[in-house]
């Protein structure tokens, strides 16, 4: 496996910046939103993928179902807080109160996408998104999507994976 943490959390700057400076809508504007997460995949696909030779087929958040890139691993730092969705993918992010606290291979992570609470606000990617592949210390969490600051986690890319 490969690091590429810095190729990943440049886009997260870059698209960050993006939304900040050039799409922040004065009102609330979900179209406006839309267009930004149609913009984020042509950055992802251009910073992260394609220096990767990665092409596939991406697909904005606002899009359902929202399905993990299986070779873009996340790692959380020691310790790191693991905010898990009650479901799988519903808008519940409550399971296992207190959330569980884990170690770098506590959890096969796979990237989703980066998250924000507030959709139309300034953004930083505080989170990403991620689908708990597999969890020997949290069986129960196995298959749902959860939440990781962004600050807290490493990227690696599996070559082999699909």
């Amino acid at each position: 496996m490969r690091d590429i943490t810095d190729i990943v959390q440049g886009y997260r700057e870059c698209a960050c910046h993006v939304w900040n400076t050039h799409f922040l809508p004065a009102s609330p504007d979900w179209d406006e939103r839309d267009r930004f997460a149609d913009a984020c995949v042509a950055l992802f696909r251009g910073l992260v993928l394609l220096p990767l030779g990665r092409d596939v087929d991406l697909q904005p958040d606002y899009r359902q179902p929202l399905l993990p890139l299986r070779f873009v691993r996340v790692f959380p730092a020691t310790n790191a807080e693991v905010i898990v969705n009650r479901e799988v993918d519903s808008g519940y992010w409550d399971w296992g109160n207190p959330m569980p606290r884990v170690e770098k291979d506590d959890m096969d992570l796979r990237f989703i996408h980066f998250f924000d609470w507030n959709l139309l606000g300034p953004r930083d990617f505080e989170f990403v998104r991620v689908l708990i592949a597999t969890s020997e210390k949290f069986p129960a969490a196995s298959g749902k999507h959860a939440l990781i600051r962004s600050t807290e986690v490493t990227f690696s890319y599996n070559e082999t994976a699909d």
